[in-house]
């Protein structure tokens, strides 16, 4: 195990600057350990002081609070001890307009929940019972349509599935609802509405590589639960997974990373609620992706939503949308963290349809 005590157990925050570059990482030291090492990233206004904080997950350790102070840089870190901090993400947990924090552990068969209280901390955790292996995979968002935010799990070992834990209208969660993942190998998963009818999906990208390879729609019905799982085809050993619109049309879109291949996929969402089928994009190579490694959002300030993957050999890559090339279509990758590794490879244009 070789330390880089410039880089390694910190935060790096990269601003963008007014003309739609990013500056140079400011980093933060954080509590991580050879042990107890950063797997996830979350942001979002903790205290309710109107400015986003940062909040990471020591595996197995606890969850660590940046608070973002008024001089626009982020305070030293506090630590909240918890199994529950292999994944972490922000979302109002108890509908008091409020945003708290959900964690998993590996294998713990427990969500635990920090809430937000009125004094800027959070409260001590309290642990939900859902099963779930390793590899696993957490996100958060309204499921069953009735505008509380829900807790989704997949368990990408032992039990291959994803479980529900839908959020009470007055505090806490239901028992948890589970839907078969039909193969082995589940990379990631995310929440959103897939089919336009104003009601959030959930994907999960699973499987190796073809013809097992697939990423699967779970499509939310007129019960308010999730249909059995739509399988899509795709390229090789799908893994990171996100829901939002990058072709600018309104519509969300599926992006995926495919680990070992170099390539990132788009499953564009077409006017009838259907999914295209998977556009590749060439990126730079890993042979695996974190499954919170992968973002979408505008950060050039154009107004089109960009990718963002996080490489552990090119650092921080950003995939620009550039509608001059295609209508779904990404400028060449850059390596924002580390440049002169990026060397001449990397392309930008479509692989294939």
């Amino acid at each position: 195990f070789y330390f880089d005590a410039a880089n390694d157990y910190k935060v790096f925050v990269f601003l963008q600057n007014a003309d739609g570059t990013l500056a140079p990482p400011v980093k933060y030291a954080t509590a991580s350990t050879y042990g107890c090492m950063a797997k996830t990233v979350s942001i979002g206004d903790v205290n309710h002081d109107g400015r986003n904080d940062v909040i990471i997950g020591d595996s197995g350790c606890g969850i660590e609070v940046f608070l973002q102070n008024g001089a626009g840089s982020l305070a030293p870190g506090v630590f909240y001890p918890s199994v529950d901090s292999y994944k972490v993400r922000i979302a109002d947990l108890n509908n008091d307009g409020l945003l708290d924090v959900v964690g998993i552990g590996w294998g713990t068969d427990t969500a635990s929940v920090w809430l937000q209280n009125g004094g800027g901390t959070l409260d001590p955790p309290v642990a939900y019972g859902i099963a779930h292996g390793g590899w696993d995979d957490l996100e958060v968002g309204d499921v069953n349509n009735d505008g509380l935010a829900d807790i989704v799990v997949m368990s990408g070992q032992a039990s291959l599935r994803v479980g529900v834990l839908g959020q009470r209208p007055g505090g806490g969660f239901e028992a948890p609802a589970y839907y078969n993942i039909p193969d082995v190998f589940p990379g990631g998963i995310a929440v959103g509405d897939l089919n336009g009818d104003g009601a959030n999906d959930v994907v999960v990208a699973y499987g190796g590589n073809k013809p097992s390879s697939k990423i699967g729609v779970y499509y939310q019905n007129a019960s308010r639960t999730l249909d059995p799982i739509a399988a899509h085809d795709s390229y090789d050993i799908p893994e990171a997974v996100e829901i939002a619109d990058v072709t600018g049309d309104g519509r969300k879109d599926i992006v995926v990373l495919h680990g070992g291949w170099m390539a990132m996929g788009v499953y564009r969402q077409m006017p009838d609620g259907t999914l295209a089928a998977e556009d590749l994009y060439g990126i730079p190579y890993a042979s695996h992706y974190n499954p919170h490694g992968l973002a979408v959002g505008d950060i050039s300030g154009d107004g089109r939503n960009d990718v963002v993957i996080a490489d552990y050999n090119y650092g921080l890559v950003v995939l620009y949308r550039n509608d001059s090339i295609a209508p779904t279509a990404f400028s060449a990758p850059r390596a924002a963290m580390n440049p002169a590794a990026a060397g001449p490879l990397y392309f930008g244009k479509r692989l294939r349809k």
